[in-house]
């Protein structure tokens, strides 16, 4: 059984912190996140 699915994305910390934080691709998930429970 996984962990993610439609619903449900697990990302690493270092995503979000520090110098190696990545913000295209967290806001790239949260859009494909919204999108796909129909968005606005």
């Amino acid at each position: 059984m996984t962990l993610e699915d439609q619903h449900t994305d697990r990302k690493s910390l270092r995503a979000i912190i520090g110098r190696t934080a990545d913000w295209d691709e967290v806001a790239s998930a949260c859009v494909c996140f919204a999108n796909g429970a129909g968005g606005c």
